[in-house]
Order: structure tokens, then sequence, then C-alpha cells
């Protein structure tokens, strides 16, 4: 601010101020212009004769008398941010009405200055924090509404004992804890409803309540619809505090809306599975009020604990997830006919504290024992282990840090084709470790390996022919390859990838895999040189799916081990399009809506499903939204397709002639 303006400034605030102090205190003037300034007066929706100098009873909303400012009444009127302190100064004020505006921030404690204070409305505003304590000196209240704020936290108590409360009107807003016996009059309207008190603050209040009711005409009294109480997690439970008796107090929980369990007290809830829950708490003496938590969905998790589960097979249920009610060990599958899994199957995960060996090979430090009760030796399934990134970074830790030269489990969820499987037979001793079964050895190469966004880890599946312990490590060496670079270009529809390795040893071939969703298939196979020295490779895709390609390389030995490549994309972006053919199905006439990327023409074919082309007509497509149309009467009742041509690329979709 310029000297100019800042003498400007103080000369106005000097004549303002020494304006107001004939009609009002300074004291009075100086936390009026505090208040204006504080709360963006600019720019409130009425502010005549504010910072003028006329008369202070003259400005908008003000009232005085007897020297001093006694009322405040601005309703809606765009009266915004926090009060300033000095508020506290204006001690003559019996009546405030700031009801519908936008003040923010904490109520300070100046406010327990206002010791004349009969009316106060701080209704629909944006005030946090707590009441402060300050306001056991308002003791001439006869109102004291503070309804839809944020404030939060206790009423103070001594607001039990101000003498004229007729009006304590705080609903919808955070406040809970202790409420004042003291507000228990014949007179009294009390609304203390859509707040967060519980059956701890409500109950004794409402035991009192009735009692007095017995002899006395009032009071009204407002307390349903409460704010939802917090779901709590203790280690593999949930519970709700919402306070009461508890002889008194029931707590229902719920899983996807049918109720799974009713119990009194507080007591700790054990999920049953996954599934979305929620708990109703209900309250013998506050019985007209029912207090819902929040929501709380919970799914499977893979914990570093070792846990026990357990369930039951049938023919009607033949999928069993392994848990302990949330944290999940394993799925299991019945398969086969003559020795098909059925009935109770127990499990149990052990995570060592660190990677193990069984004579000179380490072992995944999550490892499991999976038990049927009947025909365990024998039954037929298919198993799904899970297993975290960070176990098997700890594996390949051990493997790199120990130079044994032994393959690496997976990373950045693609698998590499390295996890192996190493059953163990026989009956378990009970310790957790290889040598802990007394049978053969049995070794699962190539499982099926899926990174799961859901569980965040990995899944191995498997079948099996009879159970006992499973551990996983890795193929005794790497692939003797490297791969020194693989990348892709598109060109028109066609994607060209392009790859090279050195150092070729007993490799047997590359075959090409795609995806749209990691859901990868092969497309083709390149077979491998197989020799020392740099080698290039090549593969064309000219049948790209529109949009994004994912592509990777299966590299295998010929002893038939193999790791995969890293994933590369490659978005196809298709030239011509038809989004829609409508109406489908069609009785006379077909209209297509086709996008194009430039002005281009395009052959459009209709062919049954015997393949003869039945109709045909060329269009001339403008770059983007384009619509057409085909007559259909001629041809007969049936399902036919519609192929579009541009540049030798065929875009296929169908419809059906009525």
């Amino acid at each position: 601010m310029s000297l100019m303006k800042h003498l400007s400034f103080l000369l106005i605030s000097f004549f303002v101020i020494y304006s107001a102090k004939a009609q009002v205190t300074e004291q009075d003037s100086l936390a009026l212009v505090d208040f204006y300034n504080s709360t963006d007066g600019d720019n409130w929706r009425t502010n005549y004769n504010w910072k003028s100098s006329s008369p202070v009873s003259s400005w908008y909303g003000v009232s005085v008398s007897g020297g001093r400012v006694t009322g405040l009444e601005m309703m809606g009127n765009l009266v915004k941010g926090p009060f300033p302190a000095s508020f506290g100064d204006l001690t003559g004020l019996k009546y405030i009405s700031f009801i519908d505006n936008e003040l923010s921030g904490s109520i300070p404690n100046s406010f327990g200055n206002l010791v004349n204070l009969e009316f106060l409305n701080l209704g629909a505003n944006y005030l946090t924090g707590a009441i402060p304590g300050s306001f056991s000196n308002l003791t001439k209240l006869k109102q004291l509404q503070l309804y839809s704020t944020f404030l939060e936290g206790p009423l103070p108590s001594a607001i039990g004992d101000f003498p004229d409360l007729i009006v304590l009107d705080v609903q919808y807003s955070g406040l809970s804890g202790y409420i004042p016996t003291g507000l228990i009059r014949e007179d009294m309207f009390l609304a203390l409803n859509n707040n967060r008190y519980d059956f701890g603050s409500l109950e004794p209040f409402v035991q009192l309540v009735k009692e007095f009711k017995e002899t006395h005409n009032g009071p009204e009294f407002y307390y349903q619809d409460q704010d939802s109480l917090p779901i709590l997690r203790y280690q593999d439970g949930l519970y709700v505090n919402a306070g009461g008796s508890p002889d008194k107090t029931t707590y229902t929980w719920y899983k996807d809306g049918g109720a799974v369990s009713s119990a009194l007290e507080d007591t700790l809830f054990i999920p049953t599975g996954p599934g979305t829950y929620y708990a109703t708490v209900t309250n013998s003496v506050v019985d007209d009020l029912t207090l819902i938590s929040k929501k709380i969905t919970l799914g499977y998790e893979i914990i570093n604990d070792s846990l026990k589960g357990s369930g039951v097979i049938t023919s009607s249920n033949p999928s069993l997830n392994l848990s302990d009610g949330l944290n999940l060990l394993a799925t299991i599958t019945a398969t086969g006919s003559d020795n098909k899994l059925s009935g109770e199957v127990t499990g149990l995960m052990v995570r060592d504290e660190t990677v193990k060996t069984v004579g000179s090979f380490p072992y995944v430090q999550r490892h499991y024992d999976i038990e049927p009760a009947d025909n365990a030796e024998n039954a037929t399934a298919n198993v799904t282990l899970y297993f975290t990134q960070e176990d098997f970074d700890n594996y390949n830790d051990f493997i790199t840090t120990s130079g044994m030269g032994l393959a690496l489990l997976p990373t950045n969820k693609t698998d590499n084709g390295n996890i192996r499987v190493t059953q163990y037979h026989g009956a378990y001793t009970g310790t957790a470790d290889p040598d802990g079964y007394s049978g053969s050895t049995t070794f699962i190469n190539n499982p099926g390996v899926q990174w799961r966004d859901d569980l965040n880890a990995w899944a191995v599946t498997f079948p099996v022919n009879g159970f006992s312990g499973f551990f996983v490590s890795t193929v005794e060496s790497a692939l003797p390859l490297t791969l020194t670079s693989f990348d892709a270009t598109a060109q028109k529809n066609v994607v060209a990838l392009h790859w090279q390795t050195i150092a070729e040893i007993n490799t047997h071939e590359f075959i090409v895999e795609r995806s749209a969703d990691n859901n990868f298939k092969p497309i083709g196979r390149v077979g491998a040189f197989a020799t020392s020295g740099y080698h290039s490779y090549s593969f064309d895709d000219r049948q790209p799916q529109p949009g994004k390609n994912l592509y990777r390389l299966k590299m295998v030995d010929k002893d038939g081990r193999f790791t995969y490549s890293k994933t590369i994309s490659v978005n196809i972006t298709p030239s011509v399009s038809i989004i829609e053919a409508y109406p489908n199905p069609v009785s006379s006439v077909l209209r297509l809506k086709v996008l194009a990327g430039s002005q281009q023409k395009a052959a459009i074919k209709i062919s049954n499903t015997t393949g003869a082309v039945v109709l045909q007509k060329d269009i001339h497509l403008q770059k983007g939204l384009n619509y057409s149309e085909l007559n259909t009467n001629n041809l007969p009742a049936g399902i036919y397709y519609i192929h579009t041509v541009v540049d030798g690329v065929t875009q296929k979709t169908s419809f059906l002639k009525r």
C-alpha cells in the first residue's frame, strides 16, 4: 500500500470511528469495523451506512440503545468468514441473529464477554470446533440456537443452570457427550436430533425426562435420528461402540442386507466372509431411536501371519475358499470322478520369518498343508495358493545375495514361467518344513500363475491327485538366453514386433502372445537360432484388435522350460469404425453410424451365414461421424454380417433381419 493510500485509510477509519463515537462507545465502533472487515463486509448482500459517518443506529442490521450496540440482525446477508476476537467487546449486545450466512471458523472465547445476551442465533453457518466453555457466562440467555453447523463436542454443562433459557436448538450439528440434566424443564424446547449423541449420553437423560414427565408437562424434547456410528476393527473382528447399559443395549449385525448376529453389549463381531457389513443398535430405555453404523465392505486378504481355515466341499458346492473368515489361505475346486474331492477340508498356512532351505535349495517362506478328512491320499482337485510380491521378492533377494544362480520368481505382475510347486506326500508330523512329511515328493512345473489386483497377490493354480504339503521355489536354473531388446511399431493395421537376443544355448522357439486385458493367448511361433552371438527376430501381427494390444514373448527351451519377456503395448486406432447398426433387429432400413479418421471411401458388404455376399455398397466418408442407410427389404429373415473394408482391412459386425 502506498503512503498516500495508507494515510487515506487511516483518515477514513479515524473519521468513521470518531463519528460513530458520538452515538456509541469507541469500543463498540471499533468492534463493528473489525467485524465488517473480518466477514467480507464490502460484499454483504446489504451493507448500507456501514463504515460511514451516519449514526450507527442507521447501519444495516444494527440496533443501538443508551449509547451501546444492543442488537445485530443479518439473516441471509452473505456474512462470510470468521468472527474477530474483538467481537466480544460488544458487551451491550442483547440480541444476535446471523441465520443462514457463511460464518466459518470457531466461535471465539471472547463470546463469553457478551453477558447481556438474551437471544443468540448462529444457525445455518459453517462454524466449526467446540462451543466455548466461556458460554457459561451467558446466564441471561433465553434462546440459544446453533443448529445446522459443524460444531462438535459437548454442550457446556453450565447451560443447564441458565434460569431463563427456554429454547436450545442445536439440531443437525456434530455435538456429542454429556447432556446437562438442568435442561429438563416444563417450558423447555430442546432439539438435539441429528447430532452424534449415542446411548451413553441419551439413556440417562431420557430416563430422567420420562420420570419428570410423570408429574410435569414437558419438556418438548427431540433427539431422534443421530449420525451414523463408526465401525472399528480389532484384529479379525468388528465392533461398534454405542454406549448405554450393557443389559439394555442390543447390537444387530447385517451382511449384504441380511441380519447375521444379534447380541447384548458391544461384543466383538467376527465377519463370516467377504461382504458389506453394518450394525443397528437399540436401547430399551431410548426405545424410539435406532442407531445405525456406517457400512464397511470387506474382501479377502492375504496376510503375513500364519493361519488356519476349514470348510466343506459338496456336490452342489464343489469350490471352497479356505479362510478364517476374511484371511484367505487357498481355493480348492473338486475335479474328476472316481476320486473327486468331497467332505471337510482343513488348511494351514505357515509363513516363516526368513527364507529357508531344504537340502541346498531354498523355498518361499509362505507354505501350506491341506488335508481332506476323506481320501486324502487320492482325492483330485485344482488347488490355488496365494503369495504376496513380498514373498517372491524375499526369495529373489536370497537367491541373488547367495549367488546360487537359480531362476527368479516373477515381478511386475507378469509371470515368467519359473514357478515350481513341490508337493510333499505322507503324514504331516506337525513340523512346518519339508522334513515334516514322510512320503514321496512330486514336482509340479508350469502351474497357472496370475496376478490378482483384487487380492494384491499372486494366485498359483495346479491340479493334484492327493493332498499334503505344498512348497514353492523355482526351476533349478534360468534359461540360457539373454533378451537384449523387444519392441513393436504399428503401421496402419499391422503391428510389427522385433526382438534381439544373445547367447542362445538350447533355445527352442519364441511364442508370440497377445492380450487386451492380461489374458494372453498365442498368435504365432518363431523358431530360435539356438547358437551363440547376436540374433534378430521379427513377427507381424496382421489382425490386431482395435484399441490396446499387449504383447509378450514366451521363450521356450528345448527341455520345455520357459520364461516370459516384458510386456509391451501398442494402441490401434482403426481408420473406420462402425459405432452402431440400428435398428437391430431390422425390418426394412438398416442405419449405420460410422466414425472415420479421415476423408475416404469404404466398401460395405453384407453376407449371410454361409459367407455369400448378398448386398454391397460404397460409401464416401468425411472425417468424424457419418450416417448411411442400407435397404434390407429384399433380404430373407435371418442373421447377417456387415463387413466394412478400408485399405484391405475388414471390420465385422452382425445384425438380425426380421
